[in-house]
């Protein structure tokens, strides 16, 4: 009996020992979790989210402006409009990262840091682009860099969107380029409903992609990419009057999109709606 017992007691301390080397072994200190989902940060100020990344230890921070303020009063100087993780603004957020990626916070500001204040006289002071030492510990490792929000992209003023809408190939390295280059720049473009499903786990959420031209059938895919929008209300997609009383795969309109994220695997331009009409 004791030959048993101290057999069973050898046995369980060689498991446990082995399990304990394999999870030294496995765990990357390199790999490391996001603060939150980037949803989570929406309308937050841009500094609190950078130093919540720096503080889980992510090192290669990068900052973009978009410069569309007029007022301030609805949308707030230095609010939060999207984070991203390596390009992907739908990252997991119980999911780990690299500490070296890159992550890409996005806020609104007022052109050349134009700020309007709440005085009587409603003066407008200029303000540095420079974040404040006191917002951060340390800034070392934050880039920052400018998005003008100027004229909307259509293939009649922009060749190579024309060019990316032709395309029949998801490989093109053209999508790749286009989605960096104009990345946060709006889009308008007619095209169809390809895709509509409830949101996981959402009764009344749903995602949805769109390509360019009009639909033709299922089995048939227009030239060009695919654009998606996640998690939206049925009133995101039908607040216009030419809404129909269903939205559905087939549906013909005409989209003005922010174009948000880029995934290469397929070609996927995540994007934000400004405004849909149907035809």
């Amino acid at each position: 009996m004791k030959k048993i017992s101290k057999l069973f007691l050898f046995i369980l301390s060689a498991v446990i020992l082995f399990g304990c080397g394999n999870s030294k072994n496995t765990d990357n200190p390199d790999l490391i979790k996001p603060p939150a989902s980037a949803s989570s940060f929406h309308k937050e100020n841009y500094k609190d989210v950078v130093t919540k990344f720096e503080k889980s230890g992510f090192t290669n921070i990068e900052l973009q402006k978009l410069e569309d303020l007029i007022t301030g009063w609805i949308t707030k100087d230095g609010s939060v409009e999207s984070v991203s993780i390596d390009g992907d603004s739908n990252y997991d957020s119980s999911k780990k990262y690299s500490k070296n990626s890159k992550i890409l916070i996005v806020y609104h500001t007022f052109k050349n840091r134009e700020k309007k204040t709440n005085t009587s006289s409603e003066t407008i002071q200029n303000e540095t682009t420079i974040m404040s030492s006191e917002a951060t510990q340390d800034t070392s490792n934050v880039t920052e860099s400018t998005i003008e929000s100027n004229e909307v992209i259509t293939i009649q003023n922009n060749a190579e969107f024309a060019e990316i809408m032709s395309l029949k190939s998801d490989n093109n390295p053209k999508f790749d380029e286009f989605a960096k280059k104009y990345m946060y720049k709006t889009i308008e473009f007619d095209g169809n409903i390809i895709f509509f499903k409830k949101h996981p786990n959402r009764k009344t959420r749903f995602d949805v992609m769109f390509m360019g031209g009009d639909y033709i059938d299922s089995d048939t895919f227009n030239p060009g990419p695919t654009f998606r929008v996640q998690d939206v209300g049925i009133y995101d997609l039908s607040k216009d009057s030419s809404a129909p009383e269903y939205i559905k795969v087939g549906l013909n309109g005409h989209y003005k999109f922010k174009i948000v994220g880029y995934r290469s695997d397929g070609a996927i331009f995540e994007v934000q709606i400004e405004e849909i009409k149907y035809r």
